[in-house]
Formats: C-alpha cells, structure tokens, sequence
C-alpha cells in the first residue's frame, strides 16, 4: 500500500482522478437508447478481442480520445478510440 501522502502529490501534479462506482452495478445500468452509439459514461461496447464491456471514463475527444472500459472478462482497459474499433451495442 503506498502511503496517502505520495499518492496526493501525484494526484496534484498529474491531475490523476479515479472514478468511484460499484463494481456490480456496472453491467446491470439501464442505457438510454437515445445516447447508443455516442460516446458516453455508462454505454455499452463490444471489443473484438476483449469482448462486451461498459464505458466508465474518457478524456478528450474524436480519434485521439482515451476510453476507460471495464469489460466482463479482460477487467478494465484504456483504449485509444482510432486504434479500438469499439462497437457500440
């Protein structure tokens, strides 16, 4: 365990933030139909290698957007949206 005081430097240097859900309610949220196929907190995707999963995080936008997404199987990944051919289900 790393000790609050170096991980606060760093969340203050860096602007390093992390999203607080609950780890089962993740997969179980209703997705507006309206917001399919945009890139949202809470939509589901489905990756060709690491199967479905659920947007928990992005910055930035377009081709060079970072996603966080916590797949069923392969747990949570950064993809970079160009390289990640998500599809939107």
């Amino acid at each position: 365990e790393i000790p609050s005081e170096y991980t606060n430097s760093v969340k203050q240097k860096f602007g390093a933030t992390m999203q607080n859900y609950q780890e089962d309610d993740v997969f179980n949220q209703d997705i507006d139909p309206e917001g399919q196929g945009q890139l949202s907190i809470g939509v589901t995707v489905r990756h060709a290698k690491f199967g479905f999963g659920t947007v928990l995080n992005f910055e930035g936008d377009g081709d060079s957007a970072r996603i966080q997404i916590k797949f069923k199987q392969a747990g949570t990944k950064w993809l970079i949206s160009s390289y990640a051919n998500l599809e939107y289900v």
